[in-house]
């Protein structure tokens, strides 16, 4: 009798581990503070790319506002201030990093988990990228 299996290094398994990954990866990092889902975040973040396709992502940047402003009740036409604007551009890439156990044998062997191991320690590796690619 035929059956369907997905093992756990099956890709579409994966994928949700690597979310959960990230998630987590964030939770340790030092710029996880600056990152929300508004303008006035110091780290917009985006989701263009989780709704379609695209490896690139063009976003729209408004300079404050510089003039004086009116005091008083003098005329407001005619005094004011053009948006300046500009734009620039994202390309997406990944970047990866894994850790391969030798198998169900060699995990035996030791008091520990292995996969938890694996967890934690890319966990650290990438709350550590995250922080370095904010710092620089």
């Amino acid at each position: 009798m035929a059956t369907t299996a997905y093992g756990v290094n099956h890709p579409l398994a994966v994928k949700l581990w690597a979310k959960k990954l990230y998630q987590e990866a964030l939770k340790e990092t030092y710029a996880q503070r600056f990152i929300g889902t508004s303008k006035n975040s110091l780290i917009y973040e985006r989701d263009e790319t989780s709704k379609s396709a695209g490896d690139k992502v063009t976003v729209g940047l408004r300079m404050q506002l510089t003039g004086a402003g009116i005091e008083g009740d003098s005329t407001l036409e005619g005094q004011e201030e053009s948006l300046t604007t500009y734009d620039d551009s994202l390309l997406i890439n990944q970047l990866r990093h894994a850790v391969r156990s030798d198998g169900k044998m060699s995990e035996q062997r030791v008091p520990f988990s292995v996969r938890e191991e694996a967890m934690d320690g890319l966990k650290d590796w990438w709350a550590d990228r995250i922080d370095t690619a904010f710092i620089h």
